[in-house]
């Protein structure tokens, strides 16, 4: 079994930058596209293509192939047949939707109750387009903005007490007085929930006091008004913690984490879904009672994830979740990547630099530039890495 090229999908969603994932795979944009995401790996929605010297084929159908030889006897063990994870490039240009992911369980049975309701998989109004949980990490590779989870309710209290919002002044006495999660779920609920005339005069009423204040929080609110003009989500800098991600910071987003991206250049590695239920700030399908239906109200205390070293040139993001595994490689001059012999199914892609991957007994060289990413089979034997620039590596723990 070889290391394989891979060609990969990209995803152009309106929200997408018109120049970073075309400036990292070096091609043209000349209209100017916004391109949200480039997707490594075997979903269904749109698998990557493997390059070999008789042909291409896509990932998921050389997986179903070789199954042990590609994932690992071991992962085929733990997750089936299957890629368990979905890699991705992500190019932010303006916000994308305030949304929380399901659990497995409440993946399965949504899935299969939009099946049976007869809504197509490509419907605008579909939620659940597999059967998977879609636990994630997004990890800067510049700066990235983000909301994710609830702040404190000691935090939501006084900031909403010291605004003073007419539109919503009982709701908010009412939390004030409580301060407790079952008071959050309360008011959040009874915002997100309101008819349209009112929501419009709410949010109407928080961009404009946001508009003579100072501070990230409320600039983001100022800000995504004018993407996504009256939304309900345009207040949720508010209720979310705000995080600014540095370049080689993360973010892990688990089941039911309220979260929205708002800006940025990053990697992004989950397990193999494309479930979302969306809240607001999209202009994709918005469903609130199902969003609300699997969001958890816990206040939530999120803060970046820093790699940590666990070899000279390499380094891990940790991470609660069994699905997967991201890594990045640091290569200098005189510093090698030697992989480990026994390992899952990898995949990498080359974010800065030019490098040189030799594997097997003759070490054949391949030639590794930026943007180029390879499929590396469990079954190959050991290969080292050399040369200059940064990689990341997603594989199974």
């Amino acid at each position: 079994m070889a290391i394989y090229r891979l060609k990969n999908p990209r995803q152009d969603y309106p929200w997408g930058s018109t120049t970073d994932i075309p400036k990292l795979l070096a091609i043209g944009n000349p209209n100017q596209t916004p391109v949200a995401e480039l997707w490594l790996g075997a979903h269904p929605k749109a698998p990557s293509i493997v390059v070999k010297e008789e042909g291409e084929q896509s990932l998921s159908d050389l997986i179903e192939e070789y199954p042990n030889t590609i994932l690992g006897a071991d992962t085929v063990e733990r997750f089936g047949p299957s890629l368990p994870f979905l890699f991705k490039v992500l190019a932010s240009e303006k916000a994308l939707a305030l949304q929380v992911h399901p659990t497995k369980d409440q993946a399965k049975e949504g899935f299969e109750k939009e099946n049976a309701l007869g809504i197509g998989l490509d419907a605008p109004n579909r939620n659940y387009l597999d059967r998977n949980h879609k636990p994630e990490m997004l990890c800067s590779l510049d700066s990235f903005w983000c909301l994710a989870g609830f702040r404190s309710i000691v935090q939501i209290a006084t900031e909403l007490k010291s605004l003073r919002l007419a539109t919503i002044g009982k709701e908010i006495d009412l939390f004030v007085q409580s301060r407790t999660v079952f008071g959050l779920e309360r008011l959040f609920e009874s915002i997100m929930l309101m008819g349209n005339e009112r929501k419009q005069l709410f949010v109407k009423e928080v961009v404009e006091k946001a508009a003579v204040l100072n501070g990230d929080r409320y600039k983001w609110i100022v800000e995504m008004n004018q993407q996504y003009p009256g939304d309900i989500g345009v207040v949720s800098p508010l209720f979310l913690n705000l995080l600014h991600l540095h370049a080689g910071q993360a973010v892990y987003l688990g089941a039911g984490l309220i979260h929205a991206y708002l800006r940025g250049f990053g990697i992004e590695l989950m397990s193999n879904s494309d479930n979302v239920v969306r809240g607001g700030l999209s202009v994709r399908h918005v469903d609130i009672p199902e969003f609300i239906k699997i969001l958890q109200y816990n206040e939530s205390p999120v803060e970046p994830i820093n790699p940590r070293e666990v070899e000279k040139s390499t380094d891990v993001y940790m991470t609660p979740t069994y699905d997967f595994c991201l890594y990045r490689i640091r290569l200098n001059r005189g510093l090698k990547y030697v992989s480990s012999r026994k390992r899952a199914v990898e995949i990498l892609i080359c974010i800065e630099g030019a490098a040189v991957l030799r594997y097997g007994a003759v070490k054949d060289d391949i030639v590794i530039h930026k943007g180029d990413s390879f499929l590396i089979p469990a079954d190959v034997p050991a290969y080292e890495i050399e040369g200059e620039g940064m990689l990341f590596k997603a594989t199974v723990p």
